[in-house]
């Protein structure tokens, strides 16, 4: 193939579910000079969320070199992998120093590169092709997801910051970060049944029975947290997500007391 000697760019992402380190993927966009798109995906099996999104990147980087790109431009919305591959970060973990190194030795072999850190809503691409990868490897009952696109509650007040840190990561923050927003008791701990459900668009409590996994349907307890969370202004997908990390913390500390 011709050398494309003008600038490509490259959109990677990566994602593990429905725990981290979980089912992982990674994926990239390939914006080539000529208009053309080309899309890469990855499975690398069970693996951390920054994992799988290195090995987007590197499935990118190699697809480009295969393509005989000499300049390219990448883009992620994870700020540890970008910043790991230009320097400004050091990689402590060993999971991801190989998955850095052979990065940076990719980024290498091309003429010139640029790597840069957008937001997450400037990467649906990539991250909508990982989903796929990830959506065909999982369970039916695990592959459904909460729409990104439902109502949202306006936050409750002290929640505000937190809740717009967390809108911003997404599914891409820390287990500690996800474990450190509590509510304490408010007027929504004290809600229960009807009352509860009352207070919750129709739209989206269907979209989160929809999304809830067998065991979870038949726990009350749970829906009801879902719920909570939801009216504390915390967006419908992102709440599920955040009382599954919570119910496998307290599930894992039980264990842990009765060794």
């Amino acid at each position: 193939m011709e050398t494309l000697t003008d600038w490509t760019s490259i959109y990677f992402d990566g994602a593990a579910e429905p725990t981290n380190p979980g089912t992982a993927a990674g994926a990239a966009i390939l914006d080539l000079p000529n208009g053309e798109s080309i899309t890469v995906t990855v499975d690398i099996g069970v693996q951390t969320n920054n994992a799988a999104e290195y090995s987007g990147a590197i499935a990118g980087l190699e697809k480009a070199l295969e393509l005989g790109c000499r300049r390219i431009k990448l883009f992620g919305d994870s700020q540890l992998v970008i910043y790991q591959l230009i320097g400004k970060y050091r990689c402590h973990s060993d999971n991801l120093k190989p998955f850095c190194s052979r990065g940076q030795e990719l980024l290498k072999e091309f003429d010139e590169y640029e790597a840069e850190w957008i937001p997450r809503a400037q990467n649906s691409r990539a991250d909508a092709a990982a989903g796929e990868v990830l959506r065909a490897k999982l369970p039916p009952s695990l592959a459904v997801e909460v729409p990104c696109n439902l109502p949202v509650m306006k936050p409750r007040i002290g929640l505000q910051k937190r809740i717009e840190d967390l809108q911003l990561k997404g599914k891409k923050a820390s287990f500690k970060e996800w474990l450190s927003l509590k509510s304490g008791r408010d007027e929504f701990s004290l809600l229960k049944g009807v009352a509860l459900e009352q207070r919750v668009p129709d739209v989206v409590k269907d979209a989160i029975i929809e999304a809830l996994r067998p065991t979870e349907k038949e726990d009350e307890k749970f829906i009801a947290t879902v719920y909570r969370w939801y009216l504390r202004g915390l967006p419908a997908n992102l709440t599920l997500h955040k009382c599954r990390i919570d119910a496998e913390f307290t599930a894992n500390m039980r264990l842990n007391s009765e060794k």
